[in-house]
């Protein structure tokens, strides 16, 4: 009966393999899936026997929610594993039911049609079967046996035929190709970030280990973990700090405490191992070595484990360098974007940027990390700094929530560093600038005891408007005297904020009658306020501009007492309101007094 079974599958494959050249439905390609939707699930498994793989399933497609389709009575579902894959154990009519399920009950013995040592074949009912999956569990006979040199993907292929019994032939063929496990050549692996450079002395912190499970629960319970100093004469003073993802858990728990005893070997056991995703350990050697005077060079730790059993474990002997006795020289680098402008007079902080990408630069280590426990300083040519001065972010663009202070009055911040960073980035840079600054670069110097010294430009700072004139001469001592037209022009649109221009009029001198505002050029909102005294004009700003804008004060006349002082007549101007600092931002000299008895002298020859 079996040999009768084999040859009509035997032949069933080959009239769908006809068919396939021969027939234009859908279904005989791989990608087409109009009978069938093929899923798979896996696991992590090691290229060895009794392996317990996900599965493969095949459900009915359409709205029917069954296989009889255009005509097929029967389906014969097959599912074949690559090359270097077998079962442990090849199926028959008993076991049938521990390799399939057909809809949601086990296989019967009816169901089965044919087996090899990679493949299992069924033949189920087309109108009463909705799904059929395929085992591969550790519990069961169908685990599998995989290579020693098989690695990567397990993609198993599952196969349906529609097959019309009343006609004997085959109607339509399909498959799908799914991934049932994945092999890892190794179950753990051990890393090390780059080492840190120290001096000797206690405390002294090395780079972070990362040990990487490739499947959940390679590190058995009861597996240690050593962490053994190759290097002579250095111990632990300190317990590393060792998290885990993934629900693993240690004992002992190793959390960073001091050791009663300096000792060159420390280990954690497992306690409860990962579940469903592979664990990633993190081992921290924040300030853990004792480095006496007679070390130079590398300090090296071996990781390695072992079972419950005292045999050798997951982890090989893997030497790592995580620390090195030397000096470390940090630089400044990557400076970016310093093309941006902050304005003069504003009170509230602006960040530095060229367009929408701030101000950057780095502090770069060569020949290690940037120690430790140093101090940077960062002090600004000009203005003072935002309440959040700067931020410092990682090689990845990470943040680092490091303190900043500011000292000098806010002119000057500075931090402390933190081990185990080869480079750090400096960037969206927060400054107020006093409105009587000077035009030019925002220059930030760089020093401290972390290494790195030097100057950055980091933008320019700006007046958010100029002021012109013409300043014809004025007789000391008089009502009504006409003076020159004061032309405010904005820098950029938006750079007079809302609130007031204030003009200052030196002492000695008052306004004789009220002079004319006026925007003659952009769309800014201002006009000669009520707030304007004899000694001062005051423009109110009630709306910024779309378009960088011109004021134009004109009809100016003044009185000049006897406190006026001879020479140009200054008017100071500055910002006033919540949103400028009110300091003077710019001066224009609109007339020059002369002495009443100032003559042009006239000289006739011949």
């Amino acid at each position: 009966m079996r040999k009768i079974r084999r040859k009509w599958l035997s032949i069933l494959l080959t009239l769908a393999m006809l068919v396939g050249l021969m027939v234009p439905f859908a279904g005989t390609a791989a990608a087409d899936t109009t009978y069938g939707v093929y899923r798979g699930a896996f696991n992590y498994i090691d290229a060895d026997t009794n392996q317990s793989a996900g599965y493969a399933l095949v459900e009915a497609k359409d709205d029917t929610n069954n296989f009889a389709k255009d005509g097929a009575e029967y389906v014969f579902a097959t599912v074949t594993l690559p090359s270097g894959v077998k079962y442990n154990k090849t199926a028959d009519q008993n076991s049938v039911g521990e390799y399939v399920y057909i809809n949601e009950d086990l296989a019967e013995a009816t169901d089965f049609y044919g087996a090899t040592s990679n493949s299992v074949t069924v033949k189920v009912s087309a109108d009463t079967t909705t799904r059929i999956k395929f085992l591969f569990d550790r519990d069961k006979a169908s685990t599998l046996d995989v290579a020693s040199d098989f690695s990567g993907d397990v993609k198993a292929t599952v196969e349906i035929i529609g097959w019309n019994e009343t006609e004997k032939k085959i109607v339509w063929v399909e498959s799908g190709v799914v991934t049932i496990a994945k092999v890892v050549a190794k179950d753990v692996s051990v890393t090390a970030d780059d080492p840190e450079v120290i001096q000797v002395g206690s405390g002294k912190s090395g780079a972070t280990i990362t040990i990487q499970e490739t499947r959940a629960g390679a590190l058995a319970v009861g597996e240690a973990v050593y962490f053994q100093i190759e290097t002579p004469d250095v111990k632990f003073s300190k317990e590393p700090k060792v998290t885990a993802t993934s629900g693993m858990t240690f004992n002992p728990r190793l959390n960073g405490d001091s050791l009663s005893e300096p000792t060159r070997l420390l280990y954690f056991r497992v306690d409860t191992p990962s579940q469903v995703l592979p664990a990633k350990i993190t081992v921290e050697l924040d300030r853990v070595f004792d480095v006496p005077p007679s070390v130079t060079g590398d300090i090296k730790v071996t990781v390695y484990s072992k079972k419950s059993d005292g045999t050798k474990g997951k982890i090989s002997d893997t030497t790592l360098t995580v620390a090195r006795v030397g000096t470390v020289s940090v630089a400044i680098t990557d400076v970016k974007n310093t093309g941006g402008t902050v304005y003069a007079g504003y009170k509230d902080p602006q960040t530095v940027k060229e367009g929408n990408n701030s101000a950057e630069f780095k502090l770069k280590a060569t020949g290690g990390n940037i120690a430790g426990d140093k101090v940077v300083t960062v002090e600004l040519s000009a203005g003072k700094f935002g309440s959040t001065p700067f931020a410092i972010k990682d090689k990845d663009g990470k943040s680092l929530n490091w303190n900043i202070k500011t000292y000098n009055d806010g002119k000057s911040a500075w931090f402390e560093t933190s081990s185990g960073y080869s480079e750090i980035k400096l960037t969206d840079f927060s400054v107020v600038v006093d409105g009587d600054a000077k035009a030019g670069d925002l220059v930030v110097k760089i020093g401290g005891t972390a290494g790195a010294s030097g100057e950055v430009v980091i933008g320019k700072i700006a007046k958010p408007f100029t002021v012109s004139a013409t300043a014809p001469q004025i007789p000391y001592l008089g009502q009504g005297q006409a003076a020159g037209d004061i032309v405010i022009t904005e820098a950029a649109a938006g750079t007079i904020l809302r609130g007031q221009l204030v003009l200052e009029l030196p002492e000695g001198i008052t306004f004789d009658g009220m002079p004319s505002v006026k925007v003659t050029a952009g769309n800014i909102d201002a006009k000669r306020s009520d707030d304007t005294t004899s000694s001062k004009l005051v423009i109110d700003i009630s709306g910024e501009s779309g378009l960088a804008s011109t004021i134009t004060v004109s009809g100016i006349k003044y009185n000049v007492s006897r406190s006026a002082l001879y020479g140009d007549v200054v008017v100071k101007v500055k910002g006033d309101g919540e949103k400028w600092d009110g300091k003077v931002i710019a001066e224009v000299a609109n007339a020059t007094i002369v002495s009443p008895t100032k003559r042009t002298a006239v000289f006739n020859i011949g």
